[in-house]
């Protein structure tokens, strides 16, 4: 299937397999080779295709139709991240252990151990 996959991401950006070729610094008929699965592409070549057409490893070799390369998924993926306080976490906490919400002095009791603990934990 990775023949398939090169040779159509190449294609469809209007590229020649002598435009490959000279990204990877290899020859035409090298490259077409590699194209028609005669021989292996090298994971050398790999990297610099999935980087040249900012597509995933796994993309090119068919693993996956997701071409979205893992950098730009973790990037999805912390900004989908749910952003809350210490203060929202310890409340919660102490709501699940005690089974009521926290007063206001004991949210300042345990925002300040935890970041006593914190700052312990840098030294």
């Amino acid at each position: 299937m990775c023949n398939l996959r090169i040779r159509d991401i190449r294609e469809d950006r209007d590229l020649t397999q002598s435009d490959i070729a000279d990204l990877l610094n290899t020859t035409k008929q090298q490259y077409s080779k590699y194209e028609r699965f005669e021989h292996e592409l090298p994971i050398r070549h790999l990297n610099t295709l999935a980087d040249y057409y900012n597509v995933s490893t796994d993309y090119i070799l068919g693993k996956t139709n997701d071409k979205t390369p893992p950098a730009e998924r973790e990037k999805k993926t912390e900004q989908k991240a749910p952003a809350f306080s210490l203060a929202e976490a310890l409340r919660s906490m102490f709501l699940e252990r005690k089974g009521r919400e926290p007063n206001q002095q004991e949210l300042i009791i345990l925002k300040k151990f935890a970041e006593t603990f914190i700052d312990g934990m840098k030294k």
